[in-house]
């Protein structure tokens, strides 16, 4: 597992008055980026985990497991092959997420989707262009790709409400800002604003 320099961000971010508490109280980013992960299965579990709490999504992602007779680890697109949209749906998935779990499993077999080797060394408007090409994946689910698997340190998710909330906390501000304040408001934390990020969702929970 790989982490976030905190001596390397902390010299950035701590020049921030209104998120230097927050980091102070918090300390290290503590965000562990697997350094050996397959494609498929990161990708599989983030579909899975969309739009719910995680106690959820856990539940529902260890029965599509238990009926696939695997684990995360060994998750293939391979074992999905001869699946159905029902047989997931009986796992506790909507239609929309077995659906985009099947054209996943599809794409990568038809290997139409970049090695987790290319992306690593592909810019993020590029992963973001790769990965959205799969149903189900959207500008954010490749975004948190990018930060929680690809470790990539400058991104901003400005579609997630939590960081647009958890920016106007800090700020003081009684309303949520927008897409368009959130990414203004955060070049300043650049080159770091997945770590900034990161301290946003837990001032949050704070």
């Amino acid at each position: 597992m790989k982490t976030f320099n905190y001596a390397l961000y902390s010299k950035t971010l701590l020049k921030d008055k209104k998120l230097a508490p927050i980091i102070k109280k918090v300390g290290p980013c503590d965000i562990e980026i697997p350094q050996r992960v397959g494609l498929f299965p990161r990708l599989a579990r983030t579909i899975a985990y969309q739009q719910l709490t995680g106690k959820a999504a856990a539940t529902i992602w260890s029965r599509v497991l238990d009926f696939l007779k695997t684990n995360n680890q060994k998750l293939s697109p391979e074992m999905l092959e001869n699946i159905t949209v029902t047989q997931l749906r009986s796992c506790g998935l909507s239609q929309a997420k077995a659906l985009a779990l099947l054209d996943l499993s599809l794409k990568c077999m038809n290997k139409e989707l970049p090695t987790m080797g290319k992306l690593r060394k592909m810019n993020n408007e590029d992963v973001i262009t790769a990965l959205t090409s799969v149903r189900g994946i959207g500008p954010w689910s490749a975004q948190m790709f990018l930060i929680f698997t690809l470790g990539r340190e400058d991104v901003v998710a400005a579609g997630d409400l939590g960081l647009r909330k958890g920016f106007s906390l800090i700020h003081k501000k009684k309303e949520l800002v927008t897409e368009e304040e959130f990414i203004k408001g955060t070049q300043k934390w650049s080159p770091y604003r997945s770590i900034a990020s990161w301290y946003l969702w837990r001032a949050l929970e704070l």
